[in-house]
């Protein structure tokens, strides 16, 4: 969590020079530079199932968010 003193650690560099968008070589480039992530495929929920597991996800969510917002 990043303390309400030193900003979002999302938020732009406050400066005059106009964002760039990453590069096309930009995914290699952050691949090469944390080879601790690695890539991970996901089997698909079947929409049956899914109604079932979701709904106390969202609430805990929700729960968890609203603690951080207050």
């Amino acid at each position: 969590m990043v303390s309400p003193l030193h900003g979002s650690a999302f938020q732009a560099p406050a400066t005059d020079e106009t964002i760039q968008p990453p590069g096309k070589n930009w995914p290699q480039a952050f691949q090469k530079r944390h080879p601790e992530l690695k890539a991970k495929r996901v089997k698909v929920l079947d929409w049956n199932r899914h109604d079932n597991n979701i709904y106390d996800k969202i609430t805990h969510w929700f729960e968890v968010i609203r603690k951080e917002l207050t």
